[in-house]
């Protein structure tokens, strides 16, 4: 639809770097110039809050916002929730059951108010009840190959490897500090970690004071990840919770 006639819109905290890891997404930016991509410069939770007051929605006036993980998903209902006109979709992409009274009780809210929600699975859907079910999608998060990777025989690296978004819930610090210590019995392995995020600068910080700067690597995004790991040793989910896990489906 974008391609042939909409405009798009997306509206992202995140920076370049960051940005252009969805692959697909910037294939689509690149072949459709009716896409145009926004990044606010403060990327935080009160700046998206005043989204409404800087009068981003008007600007834009669009016929139709769907947004994506929780904290977005609430205020953009919030900036659009006075204006009928606007068909707002929600997208949830965790795990409900994790979330704090707080939020429970804010996400009910939101994908009550919403016109249309998706979700991941039918777990997360149906914790919500029948009037968010009845208006309700699920779509599993797709998993894209270059190529098809052929199971791997042979002797593998002595490798440990992770990957993801450097977010608090994926408890890569626990990762770092579990192999902070299992090095000292096996000191032939490394570990890697793979992904981007607001807390690379302090697992920078965790490594060198752990002494670990010639054994722990952060190579940021990759293309075909699963390529990249096909001869590693170990792979780590290190979450305390996940919607879907795509990188340990690749």
């Amino acid at each position: 639809m974008a391609i042939d006639s909409s405009k798009v819109d997306i509206i992202t905290d995140s920076d370049n770097k960051v940005l252009s890891a969805y692959d697909v997404a910037m294939n689509v930016y690149e072949r459709a110039k009716n896409i145009e991509v926004i990044r606010d410069r403060h990327g935080d939770f009160f700046y998206m809050f005043e989204m409404k007051e800087q009068d981003v929605i008007k600007e834009h006036n669009p016929d139709i916002v769907c947004s994506f993980i929780r904290h977005v998903c609430f205020i953009g209902r919030l900036a659009t929730y006075n204006n009928k006109k606007i068909k707002y979709i929600s997208a949830e992409r965790g795990d409900p059951f994790t979330e704090s009274l707080l939020w429970k009780k804010l996400l009910e809210w939101t994908y009550s108010k919403s016109d249309y929600c998706f979700f991941q699975l039918e777990r997360a859907r149906d914790y919500f009840g029948a009037k968010v079910v009845n208006k309700s999608f699920v779509i599993p998060n797709p998993v894209i190959l270059d190529k098809i990777v052929e199971p791997y025989i042979g002797q593998r690296k002595k490798t440990i490897v992770s990957a993801g978004r450097f977010a608090p819930e994926k408890r890569y610090c626990d990762l770092i500090e579990a192999f902070s210590i299992i090095r000292k019995k096996y000191p032939d392995y490394s570990l890697t970690i793979y992904g981007n995020g607001p807390m690379l600068g302090s697992y920078r910080k965790q490594v060198k004071d752990l002494g670990l700067e010639n054994s722990v690597f952060f190579p940021g995004y990759v293309d075909c990840f699963s390529q990249h790991i096909r001869e590693d040793g170990i792979f780590v989910l290190s979450s305390l919770f996940e919607g879907i896990p795509n990188a340990l489906i690749e």
